[in-house]
């Protein structure tokens, strides 16, 4: 999906910080899971303080590369029914704004 559309269909686009994660550890195997993720700056949309982020779900194709805790990620995010969010371009719609390490060249 082209970032126009990507960011057309996201009901919000924010820069958030990874508080905690919901791993559904009592729940089945393929249960969603969720980060709690405290937004810094809205991009798009109106975003409550703070949001949970569907991370993982019954179907593995469509896992974002999220979530750590303490990383910062970019995500476009549409809202769902029981007011949690989830990815508006599965795999690609949260990118992760941490640095990569950079080896020093000898």
């Amino acid at each position: 999906m082209p970032l126009e559309e990507t960011v057309a269909t996201s009901d919000i686009v924010v820069i958030d910080t990874v508080a905690s994660l919901d791993r559904g550890d009592d729940k089945p195997r393929n249960a969603p899971q969720y980060a709690v993720v405290t937004v810094t700056p809205v991009l798009k949309g109106t975003a409550p303080q703070p949001i949970r982020v569907r991370y993982r779900g019954p179907v593995a194709e469509e896992y974002p590369a999220c979530c750590a805790v303490g990383k910062q990620y970019l995500f476009f995010l549409r809202k769902m029914p029981d007011s949690n969010y989830v990815s508006t371009n599965h795999r690609l719609g949260i990118v992760d704004l941490t640095p990569a390490a950079v080896e020093p060249h000898h």
